[in-house]
């Protein structure tokens, strides 16, 4: 019975070629694109999921309260809680340190090279899963004068030669020994590293981190098997206070395996994330796939004329309603397999460029028996789902009415066939409308006024060399006819990052708890990047007083309750000062975030960021002469240099990795669909030919002919268009309330989309429609 059916359906696929390549190639793109999807997603969901104790590794973020119940969630924390949150609490069984960060220069006899690294507490070797090349696992880190390097990082030092016990030269400055190599940490690893150095390093170069009132490093802890850490939270909630009497933090522990997915806060609650994405592509592989399932349900029930007298005949000598369902189940099980084969081929083709357009490293892998789980999964659903309606539509045939008049049954199940293909434009137009409003958001994003410029302006981390000899070669840039302006601060405009609450000024209320932004400059930084002086002055040199004095923005002063805040003074950190400047508001954070109060101080030794203005056009000869200058103030260091615009690009880089592959995924759905539209023009071309042939032979122009087969799918579109759009509006208004600056929908979002697609539809089926217009009606008559 197995094999007859089988033949059957072999018999089928061939004999219909064209309906079967279109069910295929339906088939086989939309499972490609949801499996591509569905790889992405299991990537983002498996993040730190390597490490053996994830379940029992927390990072430790605060709460920070101030004026009007405002609260900032921040996973910076005070230098000495990760020791003593280890002595004090007993659910924790170790804790590490580490810094957020940063690109050095190492270097070995004649080969240097610049790593990513962070300075870490030896614990964190015990926390995290690491694949050891060399050194010892127990004790990577022993002691101050270490140094822990990933295997990529040590193969670029030492080539094939073994890196233990080598001396490196770490920035210049320090003589570490390569104690120990790691293989290189999988992609999908939250933390991110090529180098690991003493932390002990870190605190000599930085005493602040003695305070309980300063946060400026990230720290971790492990609890010992079967602690909660919900009730742990309970308990270090007001700890730092006990530490430091006044602070208004609250102390909470985040799971290590949520920080991917699960990373954004709102008034101190968890908000999701980019757990949000994750869904959102979850969904569109979902509608992706059903549309291509539509395709399969339609196509096959519009041929059923071709079947019935199978059926019945089938019918006639004994053949069950159920042996007829697993017929035509196993005709779609066969097809998906077949779609399936093919999918797995091209997913194998195009890994590389999807990995290049997602920025990711996901693969195949053919030994993990889940990825074999999954294919199966997928297969089953997929065939179940598009071969259910048409086996059961096929087999419900009665023998007698079939053996009457065939011709009649074909045309059954028109309006299912059309309430599903009102479904596919429906799921394609929330599609289109939702990639056109990301977009909208990306150019906004990208166009949006800062308040400051970030076209044409250079910058780079300075290192000893010119920091040492500033003035001179400050001097140098600004002789040249191609450079605007030079200035330093301690961070970029965007990412200002340090904060305080301690400015004190006249009128100041014990209510008011307010959080500033602190930015540090130099004399010139404000006015090279062009940030708009609404009253006051600069910073300058002729003042010895403005090392005390600082410029607010207008933000600043709404806050502090100034309308003329020029003049006043300003107490901060023991310093008591005059604000002799007001800027415009301009954005120093992302513009998820709203605009911050913010004060500038002048501080040039707390400032590594130079940046340098060039002249439009003259950017060549410009980077020539700064790697010119770089060779004679810093030889030791080769010259690493960034555009701010392209900086400033990406931090947004997730939302243009998500409006590209919205852009992909629209498209093939689009195809998709219409592929089904062009199947079925075709099917409903066939069926009224002889009607055809008879209207042209009395008189009915081509045009005319054209309009009344395109009439019935236009108002198809129609009612996809008006089921689509609102949708659309109503998810991308969730999308965009995300940002607190972000585009407007706007009517003209779905106009174009409405336009769009009925193009598209009626071109496929206008062009099968003129097709059949332009055939001499005497062949469809005579064929009749």
């Amino acid at each position: 019975m197995f094999r007859n059916y089988l033949i059957t359906a072999i018999r089928n696929l061939v004999r219909h070629k064209g309906f079967s390549i279109i069910n295929l190639l339906g088939l086989t793109v939309g499972l490609s694109t949801s499996m591509l999807i569905l790889i992405w997603i299991q990537d983002e969901v498996t993040y730190d999921r390597f490490n053996t104790d994830i379940d029992r590794l927390y990072e430790v973020f605060e709460n920070q309260t101030y004026s009007a119940d405002k609260i900032y969630t921040f996973a910076a924390t005070p230098g000495p809680l990760a020791n003593t949150i280890v002595s004090e609490y007993p659910e924790v069984e170790t804790a590490f340190r580490c810094n957020w960060g940063g690109r050095d220069l190492f270097a070995y006899r004649e080969n240097s090279f610049y790593g990513e690294g962070r300075y870490a507490d030896s614990t964190l070797f015990k926390m995290l899963t690491f694949q050891w090349k060399e050194g010892d696992p127990s004790n990577p880190l022993p002691d101050v004068s270490s140094l822990v390097l990933s295997s990529s990082l040590a193969g670029k030092l030492f080539g094939s030669e073994s890196a233990l016990g080598k001396m490196v030269r770490f920035r210049n400055r320090n003589d570490l020994k390569v104690t120990a190599v790691f293989n290189d940490l999988p992609s999908n690893s939250s933390l991110q590293f090529e180098y690991v150095a003493p932390f002990t390093l870190y605190e000599k170069d930085n005493p602040w981190l003695e305070q309980w009132g300063n946060n400026g490093i990230m720290t971790f802890v492990k609890l010992k098997p079967g602690a909660d850490y919900r009730q742990l939270n309970n308990k270090i909630a007001d700890y730092i206070k006990t530490k430091n009497e006044g602070s208004v933090v609250t102390l909470f522990l985040h799971p290590y395996k949520d920080l991917r997915l699960y990373s954004s806060f709102i008034d101190g609650k968890l908000a999701g994330g980019r757990i949000t994405v994750v869904i959102a592509f979850g969904f569109i592989a979902l509608f992706i796939l059903v549309i291509a399932c539509i395709n399969f349900m339609n196509l096959t029930t519009a041929r059923s004329a071709v079947r019935t007298r199978e059926v019945g005949v089938r019918k006639v000598i004994g053949a069950s309603t159920s042996s007829l369902v697993k017929q035509f189940m196993g005709e779609s099980f066969l097809i998906t397999f077949l779609a399936m084969a093919i999918s797995v081929l091209l997913i194998r083709l195009l890994l590389p460029l999807f990995n290049d357009l997602t920025f990711k490293k996901v693969s195949l892998d053919f030994s993990d028996f889940r990825y074999w789980l999954g294919l199966l999964a997928i297969l089953i659903i997929t065939a179940v789902l598009s071969g259910s309606y048409p086996a059961l539509f096929l087999s419900s045939f009665k023998p007698a009415s079939i053996l009457k008049n065939q011709s009649r049954s074909g045309l059954r199940g028109t309006g299912l066939r059309r309430i599903l293909v009102v479904i596919q434009f429906s799921l394609s137009i929330i599609l289109i409308a939702s990639a056109l409003i990301i977009y909208k958001q990306i150019i906004y994003l990208q166009t949006k006024d800062l308040g400051y410029d970030k076209e044409n302006i250079i910058y780079f981390w300075e290192h000893e060399g010119i920091r040492k000899n500033f003035d001179a070669y400050r001097n140098e840039i600004l002789e040249q006819s191609y450079f605007a302006g030079i200035g330093k601060a301690n961070n970029m405009p965007f990412q200002v990052g340090n904060s305080t609450s301690d400015p004190s000024w006249e009128g100041k209320s014990e209510d008011d708890n307010i959080l500033f932004q602190i930015y540090q400059t130099d004399y010139d930084f404000i006015a090279t990047l062009g940030f708009e002086l609404k009253d006051g002055r600069f910073f300058s040199r002729e003042f010895v007083s403005d090392s005390v004095n600082c410029i607010v923005n207008e933000e600043a002063a709404r806050r502090m309750g100034m309308e003329d805040p020029v003049g006043q003074s300003l107490e901060m950190w023991g310093f008591k000062g005059q604000i002799i400047g007001l800027v415009k508001d301009f954005h120093s954070n992302s513009l998820y975030n709203p605009i911050e109060p913010l004060i500038f101080l002048l501080n040039p030794k707390n400032t590594w960021a130079t940046f340098i203005k060039v002249e439009p056009g003259k950017t060549k000869e410009a980077i020539a002469y700064l790697e010119t200058l770089n060779r004679k103030y810093d030889p030791e260091f080769p010259f690493e240099y960034h555009f701010l615009d392209k900086s400033y690009e990406e931090l947004y880089n997730m939302e243009m990795t998500v409006a590209r592959l919205a852009d992909y995924f629209t498209g093939i759905a689009i195809f998709i669909a219409c592929l089904g539209l062009f199947g079925l023009a075709s099917f409903t071309v066939e069926r009224r030919a002889r009607e055809i042939g008879i209207r042209k032979v009395f008189g009915a122009s081509v045009s005319r002919l054209v309009v009344m087969l395109c009439r019935d799918f236009a108002w198809l579109i129609l009612i996809a268009l008006v089921i689509g759009c609102p949708v659309a509006w109503f998810l991308m208004g969730k999308f965009l309330s995300m940002y607190k600056f972000h585009t407007t929908i706007g009517s003209n979002v779905f106009i174009v989309t409405a336009f769009g697609i009925l193009v598209i539809a009626l071109l496929t089926v206008g062009f099968q429609s003129l097709k059949a217009s332009l055939a001499n009606p005497v062949n469809s008559l005579r064929s009749e």
